[in-house]
């Protein structure tokens, strides 16, 4: 069901903001976002203790029409003869879904490898919605592309040589605004490299129309601290909106003077200058909407952008503490796992303390355990199956315990396993390289942040020396001994099994120590 435009342009609630300090703690924050990608950011801001003042100037939605458009494509007759499908945005995943619905699978069963781009986070849709067991039933036949710069230049570097084969683009139809120039230099650019583009419109983006601003100038949000422009049509879609009210981007400037302009990328910084918009702050990494409001969260200069905040703090046990102030002998029930056959790390331990220390009465409850993974949970690796290694991940002390104990049991140590590996490089999630060292394990690497997996993988990727820690890496660019099941979501595969089999990502599954 295509969700109508009404729907897609009811107002979004004002979150409140969270009683903890952050960059941008308290400010109030406005951003032009489409409805369809709206609440993503406004969730964002919401962790970061701001206040999201959410003003749409544009909408953007598959219709009937472009869903009739998109149909045309995906029948075993047209898109085999495609080579590779490249989406530019969420919402042309979306479209396309929503063309499949009750369509049989259109691609074949075959050899020939087909190609399919995301941009940055975007990769995670394809595995949420199941596309690619949707465009074809021999999912080895799919290969994913995500460029290291999330952007549609960024794929047309990373895409290489098309000898002219064919790259099925769906766009979007702008109305009633100047088209950016984003989607055309995207096209030529494919061109140069010697695909032939065919492009279709998947959704249409246009203004929101003639009140889209009128509530933010009558002065229902109060005065602004910052504005956040995600697109240049975004831009134009606020200047037109202005226009109709007999307001200026100049005058609103000097009704806030102090409000800070942040675009979402160099494109969208560009672009605005042509609509007579100056931006202060301009996000270098595109992949999530966390850059541009890390660049936010910079210019306030309380903060290195290298913090990142769940609900405004660091995001680890120690930094709830700090975070949750004073108990003033309240309870405080907290679900934690109950360690079976290993040391309990003193993470929990020294979690309850503290909360004591700050007034509160914990009541430990143990919600699921941990426990080690048995005797042959290494046997594998240690008998060479996955040949040798580059690089082992640990993310928490538990499992470094779990890998040392399985090495005895096959009468292995850990310095034998340095030198076997003597350049593996072995690296922990925040403070698991404090726990490894009990157990006589050194770390090379360590994550600043802890909000995700990203945080330890940019640090591995930093140790490599090719790209700076602000680029995502995707597909295999690090060959990795995960110590979880977790790691899949790096890639849109929705099992370690299908992983294995794809040639583009090598990570191997070796659970020391489990969670359930």
């Amino acid at each position: 069901m295509i969700p109508s435009t009404a729907a897609m342009l009811s107002p979004l609630p004002i979150l409140p903001v969270v009683a903890v300090q952050t960059p941008l703690t308290g400010c109030r924050v406005a951003f032009t976002t489409p409805p369809v990608y709206a609440t993503r950011l406004a969730r964002l801001l919401h962790l970061r203790a701001a206040a999201p003042v959410p003003i749409p100037t544009v909408a953007v939605e598959p219709t009937p029409r472009t869903i009739a458009a998109l149909r045309h494509f995906f029948s075993p007759e047209s898109l085999d003869r495609f080579s590779s499908l490249l989406f530019t945005s969420r919402t042309g995943i979306t479209a396309v879904d929503l063309a499949l619905a009750d369509a049989p699978t259109p691609l074949i069963v075959s050899d020939e490898p087909f190609i399919i781009s995301a941009l940055g986070r975007d990769v995670d849709l394809l595995d949420e919605i199941g596309l690619i067991h949707k465009l074809c039933r021999n999912p080895n036949r799919i290969r994913v592309l995500t460029p290291e710069v999330a952007s549609p230049s960024g794929l047309v570097e990373a895409i290489g040589e098309g000898f002219g084969r064919r790259a099925l683009c769906p766009v979007p139809d702008v109305i009633d605004l100047e088209e950016p120039s984003v989607v055309p230099d995207f096209l030529k650019g494919l061109e140069a490299r010697g695909w032939a583009p065919v492009r279709v419109s998947a959704y249409e983006t246009r203004w929101a129309g003639l009140g889209c601003v009128d509530e933010l100038m009558r002065g229902k949000y109060g005065d602004l601290d910052a504005i956040v422009f995600t697109s240049t049509a975004e831009v134009e879609g606020l200047v037109k909106g202005l226009k109709v009210l007999g307001w200026t981007w100049c005058a609103l400037r000097e009704r806030w003077p102090d409000m800070v302009v942040a675009a979402h990328g160099p494109v969208t910084a560009e672009g605005a200058e042509k609509f007579g918009v100056v931006v202060d702050v301009v996000s270098s990494s595109f992949s999530s909407f966390d850059g541009v409001l890390d660049a936010l969260a910079q210019r306030s200069r309380q903060l290195p952008t290298s913090c990142y905040h769940f609900q405004g703090m660091v995001a680890s046990p120690s930094g709830l503490v700090e975070a949750i102030g004073e108990g003033f002998g309240r309870r405080a029930l907290c679900p934690v796992p109950d360690v079976i056959d290993l040391e309990e790390p003193s993470v929990v331990p020294d979690f309850l303390k503290g909360l004591e220390s700050r007034g509160w009465a914990p009541v430990r409850v143990s919600a699921y355990e941990t426990r080690w993974a048995g005797l042959g949970c290494v046997d594998e690796l240690m008998r060479g199956k996955y040949g040798d290694l580059d690089a082992i991940v640990f993310t928490s002390t538990a499992e470094v315990e779990g890998l040392v104990k399985g090495l005895k049991v096959l009468g292995w140590t850990w310095g034998a396993l340095r030198e076997r590996w003597p350049d593996m490089v072995v690296a922990a999630h925040g403070v698991t390289a404090e726990g490894a060292k009990k157990f006589g394990v050194v770390v090379d690497v360590v994550s600043s942040s802890f909000s995700s997996f990203d945080g330890v993988l940019d640090a591995l990727a930093q140790r490599s020396r090719q790209l700076p820690t602000s680029c995502y890496h995707f597909q295999g660019m690090v060959r990795l001994l995960s110590s979880f099941k977790e790691m899949s979501q790096l890639v849109p595969y929705d099992s370690p099994t299908q992983l294995e089999k794809s040639s583009l990502w090598p990570p191997l599954y070796h659970c020391s120590a489990t969670g359930q």
